[in-house]
């Protein structure tokens, strides 16, 4: 009973440090300005704005839609405003409103965060209002937002923090990594595991006391 509850608190301990390093990884990419790909789409109809991820609501007209990926990132915008050359142009008369999502994570992408503008609410074109993430930087005064997403993506949370879970176990618990390797290579040459003690055919470490 003892043993078996032993290894359940050693799952359990690191399940719990695959999601912390797995929260670490997607934060990481967040702030690395990785992304290697853009479309620009203009007037988008609703299937691509589907396939993108993300569903308009019915009463916006939506005129641009911009996904930027990369390692450990995707990003997604749909907007009221034009593309005009190498930026969004705010159209007259319309509230130009825009929605940003943003994920990150690896080897699946497991968090998520979401800013959204409205004209009419914010007055300030630059301005977006983030939700479920750590702001950094809003993006207002034309820098780019940095955005730490605390939002999970289901499946990519529990599929990255079981992932990495087994490799925290396999290095701590087992024993995978270098420092086992070097206990193979000191049992395989006649010397203590622990401390590189010439054992000599002793049963037991002279140096440390440790059993042979």
């Amino acid at each position: 009973m003892r043993r078996r509850l032993a290894i359940l608190g050693s799952w359990g301990l690191c399940l719990l440090a695959g999601a912390a390093i797995n929260v670490l990884v997607a934060w990481g990419f967040a702030l690395w300005d990785g992304m290697v790909y853009e479309r620009i789409e203009h007037d988008p109809g609703e299937a691509m704005i589907l396939m993108s991820g993300y569903r308009a609501p019915a009463d916006w007209n939506i005129r641009t839609l911009v996904e930027q990926r990369g390692l450990g990132t995707h990003n997604v915008m749909i907007t009221e405003m034009v593309w005009a050359g190498s930026t969004l142009a705010a159209m007259e008369g319309s509230r130009n409103r825009s929605v940003v999502v943003y994920e990150h994570g690896w080897p699946m992408r497991s968090l998520r965060v979401r800013g959204a503008h409205d004209s009419r609410a914010t007055g300030d074109g630059l301005v977006r209002l983030w939700r479920s993430g750590i702001v950094l930087n809003d993006g207002s005064g034309n820098a780019y937002p940095v955005v730490l997403p605390v939002r999970p993506m289901p499946i990519g949370f529990a599929a990255n923090t079981l992932l990495l879970g087994g490799v925290v176990w396999l290095v701590g618990v087992v024993g995978v990594g270098p420092f086992a390797l070097r206990r193979v290579h000191r049992r395989r040459g006649g010397r203590c595991e622990a401390c590189g003690y010439d054992l000599d055919g002793l049963d037991t470490c002279p140096e440390c006391g440790s059993d042979a």
